[in-house]
């Protein structure tokens, strides 16, 4: 939708990136309704490598490593767990390593 609005405004981006696949491939389409060439006159990535896969034209993605965050707070809410109620909380910061994956 917000792709549609630029464009019918006159703004013709290079290139856009969603902030997931889904968005990514909704702006794709929206691209193609509006006749424009893919990568040739515009170009798409998004952060989130879940459907990527499946796109066409083919997707750039920004894989990120669920599994290894979903491990983090299942571990984070167990310590949280065992603290005294009433306890200040405990602030932790994770690291995820994300990676490009052109397509």
């Amino acid at each position: 939708a917000m792709l549609r609005e630029l464009l019918d405004a006159g703004t013709n981006p290079d290139g856009v990136v969603g902030a997931s696949d889904a968005k990514a491939m909704g702006a794709i389409a929206a691209a193609q309704e509006a006749g424009l060439s893919i990568p040739g006159d515009i170009r798409f990535a998004s952060i989130d490598n879940t459907l990527a896969d499946r796109s066409d034209p083919p997707l750039t993605a920004v894989s990120l490593p669920f599994g290894h965050l979903g491990e983090q707070a299942v571990i984070q809410a167990s310590q949280a767990q065992k603290q005294a109620p009433g306890s200040v909380a405990m602030n932790m910061q994770i690291c995820l390593q994300p990676m490009l994956i052109e397509r």
